[in-house]
């Protein structure tokens, strides 16, 4: 989750560093300002950061693009976590059968992604049971098979819900 270069780090901290010396509390609120901290939060490994800011946004059409932003750039960084979390809230806020379809799939790979990440012991194994619920009452055979899956190992590595 981190970028390889470190010219890229440095640039990416120095961005953060001076879209948060922003004082003017109109700029903080653009869309623009919001969507590239937003930015520099995920790829520098903070994509919590960046999910926190989108909770505190107005709900509007920003906030929707500023969602979008967050998935995507989660599931291309590797956060699958808050990556699965944007798409479920998109998916939710979606009425297009055809986007929704687009963010049911991106979720459904984040919830692999987490699956993932939890067995190679790079993720928080509540952050797995946390998603689980997002496609626990699902009907769709992959879905449903996706849940067990993940389910059975969860059981059978003593991991439930306290």
């Amino acid at each position: 989750m981190h970028l390889d270069n470190n010219g890229s780090k440095h640039q990416l901290m120095l961005a953060e560093q001076h879209l948060l010396n922003v004082v003017n509390p109109q700029y903080r609120l653009e869309y623009v300002y919001l969507a590239h901290l937003c930015r520099c939060f995920v790829m520098s490994g903070r994509p919590w950061e960046a999910w926190q800011l989108y909770l505190q946004t107005e709900t509007n059409s920003d906030s929707w693009n500023l969602l979008y932003l967050i998935a995507n750039d989660c599931y291309k960084m590797g956060a699958f976590y808050y990556a699965a979390k944007a798409f479920d809230a998109l998916e939710t806020l979606e009425s297009t059968l055809d986007l929704n379809a687009q963010y049911y799939q991106g979720k459904r790979a984040s919830i692999c992604g987490v699956f993932q990440m939890v067995i190679c012991g790079k993720e928080m194994k509540e952050h797995l049971l946390d998603v689980l619920q997002l496609i626990e009452n699902d009907d769709n055979p992959q879905t449903a098979f996706i849940f067990r899956v993940i389910r059975h190992w969860c059981d059978d590595n003593d991991i439930h819900e306290s």
